[in-house]
């Protein structure tokens, strides 16, 4: 019986990454499963990197945000250090 990419997936995602890389460093897999392993374990580092850039894309909104509150802070201090200053 010829497993399907879909199953042999499944499988891997029941085994996890540590598992699937030492069952392909044992060699016990053969090359039909062997091919579908190695494209698994792509796919999970490709989702990996998006988490990653997504929470580094997410990081860097914080900031902005955070630079910009600093900024608009820093001139109302501004206007309200010349307000102060010009009705005595």
């Amino acid at each position: 019986m010829v497993e399907t990419v879909s199953k042999l997936w499944e499988e891997f995602e029941g085994l996890g990454e540590k598992e699937v890389r030492q069952r392909l460093a044992a060699s016990i897999y053969g090359e039909p499963k062997t091919k579908a392993a190695h494209e698994w374990l792509t796919e999970k580092e490709r989702q990996h990197h998006e988490r990653v850039n997504a929470a580094q894309v997410a990081t860097m909104r914080s900031q902005r945000n955070a630079t910009q509150v600093a900024a608009g802070a820093a001139v109302a201090a501004a206007i309200f250090a010349a307000l102060t200053y010009f009705s005595r």
